[in-house]
């Protein structure tokens, strides 16, 4: 609920399992700046699932912002999550309006590699739009969470390898 990939996953989820989830695990505050109150992270998840991406705004750290997209599965559901994490010194409001098409285009990619129709349609409007252009992003690394035992470590190194970044959290 604090992360950017735990607020992509839970955004998906049917009310009755995020409301059991909050029930059984709490919402721990980890920072001043962590969602604790399950209204206001019912309406922020509300907007994460519009947006189809999620803000880590020092929730979960203090002086780190990360953005997350979901990688969706063959069912087209999430399967697991993808982000980029930054000092937040570096990541104000327009560097997030840069990375935010680069990161779902990689998460588009990904579930792409894993059997989602989402995923291909959603890569090839990206570019035909010219929304995506790939690039290196600094020194950001993309952090890959496996939800549901579906997730493809090789895709998200080569999703990696595209940001000049690296994978953690990997096998």
């Amino acid at each position: 609920h604090a992360s950017a990939l735990g607020k992509v996953l839970l955004a998906h989820l049917p009310a009755k399992e995020l409301d059991s989830i909050i029930a059984r695990r709490g919402l721990r505050r980890f920072t001043p700046a962590t969602l604790s109150d399950p209204a206001i992270l019912r309406s922020a998840l509300a907007v994460v699932r519009a947006n189809g991406w999620a803000l880590d705004a020092q929730e979960m750290e203090v002086g780190l912002r990360c953005l997350g997209a979901p990688i969706m599965g063959p069912d087209e559901r999430p399967c697991a999550s993808i982000a980029v994490s930054a000092p937040a010194a570096r990541m104000d409001a327009a560097r997030v309006a840069a990375l935010v098409p680069r990161l779902q285009f990689a998460a588009e990619r990904i579930g792409h590699m894993l059997g989602s129709p989402v995923g291909a349609r959603a890569a090839a409007q990206a570019i035909s739009d010219g929304v995506v252009k790939l690039g290196v992003l600094d020194d950001m690394d993309i952090v890959f969470s496996d939800q549901q035992g579906m997730g493809d470590y090789v895709a998200a190194r080569m999703a990696a390898e595209d940001f000049g970044g690296r994978v953690l959290g990997a096998p």
